[in-house]
Formats: C-alpha cells, sequence, structure tokens
C-alpha cells in the first residue's frame, strides 16, 4: 500500500547478531550512517548515497555486535581504505544503481558462525512481487526518532513499477 511506504523500520523487532553476523554499521566519526553486508574479511556492500560527500578517514566499521553506540570511539574499528561506487548511480538523477563497495584498511574477523554474506541470485535481480523479506538495519525508527539496537522487519518486495508508483504518490 503505497500510503503505507515509509524510508524507516517500523514495526520492527530487536534483532540477534546471530541472525545477522553479516551486518556492519558504516560510521562517519563515531555517529551510524549506513549498514552494510559484510562479503569477506575486507570487502562490504553497501549503497552509495551514503558516502557522497563524505570523507573517506572519517569513515570507520562498527561489527560483531547489534548495539551501536553513538559517541563511543572504539579503537579498534577499522577505517576504509576505498570505496567503487556503481558507474550508473544517478544516471540521470534517480536512485538507480544504488550501490557500492567498500575495502576495510584491516581484515575483519568476527568469530561469529557464517559472519559473511551469501548473495545468491538466480534468475537475476528481478524479484517476483510478494516475495517475502527481511529487512535490517540501525538508524531511525520513525522522523525523530533513531534507535541503536539492531532492528528486524519482514515485508513483501515490490516490483520496479509497484516501487515507482509508490514512490510517486509520496511526492
Amino acid at each position: 500500500n503505497a500510503s503505507k511506504l515509509t524510508p524507516f523500520l517500523t514495526n520492527g523487532d530487536d534483532a540477534l547478531i546471530t541472525e545477522f553476523p553479516f551486518l556492519v554499521s558504516i560510521q562517519h566519526g563515531t555517529i551510524h550512517i549506513c549498514a552494510g553486508n559484510l562479503l569477506n574479511e575486507k570487502w562490504i556492500l553497501s549503497s552509495v548515497r551514503c558516502f557522497l560527500n563524505r570523507p573517506m578517514n572519517q569513515l570507520s566499521i562498527e561489527y560483531g555486535s547489534t548495539e551501536i553506540t553513538p559517541g563511543f570511539n572504539q579503537p579498534q574499528k577499522p577505517g576504509i581504505s576505498q570505496i567503487i561506487f556503481h558507474e550508473s548511480f544517478g544516471v540521470p538523477t534517480n536512485l538507480a544503481n544504488d550501490i557500492s563497495l567498500i575495502e576495510s584498511d584491516s581484515p575483519i574477523v568476527t568469530g561469529l558462525h557464517q559472519p559473511f554474506a551469501k548473495l545468491a541470485i538466480s534468475g537475476g535481480s528481478n524479484f517476483i512481487s510478494g516475495t517475502a523479506a527481511v529487512h535490517t538495519g540501525w538508524g531511525r525508527i520513525q522522523e525523530d526518532i533513531r534507535t541503536d539496537k539492531l532492528q528486524k522487519a519482514n515485508l513483501n518486495i515490490l516490483s520496479f513499477d509497484e516501487c515507482v508508483e509508490a514512490v510517486e504518490d509520496r511526492k
């Protein structure tokens, strides 16, 4: 329902790190800006929009926990050595191809069982509308309410056309 479309993770539940050991918090200074999916000890899959106009030397990675602590500067947090943006991001001026690869400046070893995301997309990247999915993340749960505990919520995938329609209805 387009009227219920929201950019926030609402009606979610607290998640356990053992459910999503591959999730990391990418931070600017000591503030969470975006989640990422740990692909291996060095590479993270994330968004592009989170990193626009942010100095790479002020970014770090927090991992292995469902709770992030703003203002807490853990000395062991790896930094970022490079960010690779999708070459077609923002062409012409939308959020299509909002995907990036981030390289950690040191290995990330979590000690958790299967800490790396498994990306298995059979048949390409087009999912059937109505496919069940789980959305996870930190950050805003409402316009002015942030959470520092990892949240999870069940949802259904929208087709590309349904998504465009829902976004247009919100304008």
